[in-house]
Order: C-alpha cells, then sequence, then structure tokens
C-alpha cells in the first residue's frame, strides 16, 4: 500500500500551491515597493534614463530586453528603446511654461518669423490660433511653440528681438522630480515581479499540463504589464513635459493701438447725444411718475386719510345740529289782515 508521501499531487493540492507562491510574491513585492518608494522620494530624484528603468532596474539588461520584447495581451511588445530625452539642468526635473506679448508692425509676416526662431532653437510650432480683424483687418490671436527647456530663456530673447514691444513676459515652474520618482520605483518593482512571474511560470508548465493550472499566473502577467505600461506612459509624458518647454505668443499690432483722427464737428455724435439726453429725460420723468404712484401716493394717504375723514365727519354733524335748532314762526293764513283798531 502507498504511502501518502509517495502519491502524485492533485490538481487541487498543485493549485492551492500555485496560489500560496503568488500571494507570498505578491506581499514580498509590495513590502519592497513601499520601502523603496520611500528611501527614492527622501532624496533629490536624479536625472533617470529610459534605458536604466527599463533594462538595469528589471535585474540585468539581455533579460529585461527579452521580457519587454515578449508578446503580453494588451500590448506590452517595445522593440528598441528610444532614447531619453534631455532633462532640465542642475538634475531638477521642472515643468516650464512661459508666456510673452509681442507687439509689431506686421503680425502677419511675424508668424512665419516666431516659427523661424523656435526651429533654430530646436522647437516646433504645436498649435496657431489666429484671427482677422473685421474693421482694421489686422491679424492677432496666439501662437504656441515647443522648444527644450534648456533653450528657454534664448528663444524668449528671439521673440522679443522681432516686436516693437514686449509688455508680458511671464515664465512659470513646476517641480515634478518626486512624482518621477515614485513612478520609475513603481516601474521598477513592477518590472522585476513581472520577471517572477514569468520564472513561476515556466516552473509549471514544466510540471503540469493542466490549463487551469497556468492561467491564475496568465491572468496575474496580464494585470502586472497593463500597470507597466500605465506608468510607463504616465513617466514618459512627464518626461516629455520637462524635456520641452511650452511658450505661447500673443501677436497684437502696434497701428491698431493708434487713435483714429475726428474732425471738430461731428452731427452724427451730436444727434447721438441728443438723443441719449431726451431718453435720459424721459426716463427721469418716468421715474418720478413711477415714485409719486408707488410710494409718495400711499404714503400721502396713509397720514392724511384718517384727519380728512374725522374733519368730514365733524363738519357733517355740526351742519345737522345747526338744521335742527333753526326757529319757525307761526303758519301763515290766507285772507286779509285783522282790522287794527
Amino acid at each position: 500500500m502507498k504511502s501518502d508521501a509517495n502519491r502524485p499531487p492533485t490538481p487541487q493540492r498543485r493549485r492551492r500551491g500555485i496560489a500560496a507562491v503568488l500571494a507570498l510574491l505578491t506581499l514580498l513585492t509590495a513590502c519592497s515597493a513601499a520601502d523603496e518608494a520611500a528611501t527614492d522620494t527622501s532624496a533629490e530624484a536624479p536625472a533617470v534614463d529610459r534605458d536604466w528603468a527599463d533594462g538595469e532596474a528589471s535585474g540585468g539588461g539581455e533579460e529585461a530586453e527579452g521580457l519587454d520584447d515578449a508578446v503580453e495581451p494588451g500590448g506590452g511588445t517595445t522593440g528598441e528603446p528610444a532614447p531619453a530625452p534631455e532633462l532640465a539642468a542642475l538634475g531638477r526635473e521642472r515643468i516650464r511654461t512661459a508666456w510673452i506679448t509681442l507687439e509689431l508692425e506686421d503680425p502677419e509676416a511675424a508668424v512665419a518669423e516666431v516659427a523661424d526662431a523656435a526651429e533654430a532653437n530646436g522647437g516646433f510650432v504645436a498649435l496657431a490660433d489666429l484671427a482677422r480683424d473685421d474693421h482694421s483687418g489686422e491679424l492677432h490671436g496666439t501662437v504656441t511653440v515647443r522648444v527644450p527647456s534648456a533653450a528657454l530663456l534664448e528663444t524668449l530673447d528671439a521673440f522679443e528681438a522681432l516686436a516693437v514691444d514686449a509688455p508680458v513676459r511671464r515664465i512659470e515652474e513646476q517641480d515634478v522630480g518626486a512624482q518621477l520618482t515614485d513612478l520609475r520605483a513603481q516601474l521598477t518593482n513592477l518590472t522585476a515581479y513581472e520577471g517572477e512571474l514569468r520564472e513561476l511560470l515556466t516552473e509549471v508548465r514544466a510540471g503540469t499540463s493542466d490549463p487551469d493550472d497556468l492561467l491564475p499566473i496568465v491572468e496575474r502577467l496580464q494585470s502586472v504589464r497593463s500597470d507597466i505600461d500605465r506608468i510607463r506612459a504616465q513617466r514618459d509624458g512627464l518626461e516629455e513635459r520637462v524635456a520641452l518647454s511650452t511658450i505661447t505668443v500673443t501677436l497684437t499690432s502696434t497701428r491698431s493701438a493708434t487713435p483714429i483722427p475726428t474732425s471738430s464737428w461731428a452731427p452724427l455724435r451730436t444727434l447721438q447725444e441728443a438723443v441719449a439726453a431726451t431718453g435720459r429725460a424721459l426716463a427721469a420723468v418716468a421715474d418720478a411718475a413711477i415714485w409719486l404712484v408707488v410710494t409718495a401716493l400711499p404714503i400721502a394717504l396713509i397720514l392724511l386719510g384718517p384727519p380728512l375723514l374725522i374733519w368730514r365727519w365733524l363738519r357733517r354733524r355740526s351742519d345737522d345740529a345747526h338744521v335742527g335748532h333753526v326757529p319757525t314762526g307761526p303758519p301763515a293764513v290766507d285772507g286779509p289782515p285783522p282790522p287794527t283798531g
């Protein structure tokens, strides 16, 4: 009779073992991510390129490259790594945004000059929002350019040299070093965790042919690969914004600010002023009538009404009393008056 030690493991026992290993790997990776993130955020964020984050930190250049080249559901084929963008100087990773207003004699011709100045400093025009004024026919609007952060000040000086005047010039900086450090730490730990899951998948595939034993590991690999792609996209977006600064150039014409000469006598303007004065006078009369009807008349009725009513009542009573006390003579008798003797 065979003992339990020599009995081959059942599929249920194998699945339990795989689930236990996956839980242990998840716990260890979470603890390692928390410790490393706390350590990295306490220091200054270094300028890290993509080759280090995608290859070296995952446990070996060739191994990491092989893992990234493998096709996973939902994406994940990276191919040849792209060169890392140039980060801000002095190791400070900042997003720099600038605004400048240019007063020009010919804004339409200056649009091409702004584009040439941006390209000369390694940048490009990202957006042009321009419109023509209906009255003056002058072109005005904004042009948005992207230039390397190291050439931001030189590009602003080149733009200012094109204009008659530059009344507005503002630069805003946002430090994203801590955010980039956190994203890189997450990406490093997830890449290492993906490698461990691939090794576990290879071991389980060699020991069993049951698809149910492989399914939990494959699903976990897909979830980890999705997290890696999402965090990598966030990191690349921030690094691209750090490497390329944004400048919003507002174009205005100097001729639009010149006052239009007028003659000493303007009958149309006089007529407009007269109509406006008449309207104001009529409005004042209407306002006075409204105040009289709505406010003055009710107050007068409230204050003078009771005394008037009392006075009228007293006067009527006095008249009635006077009529009642008037003496009446003897009744008149028809015929001749009696003789006197």
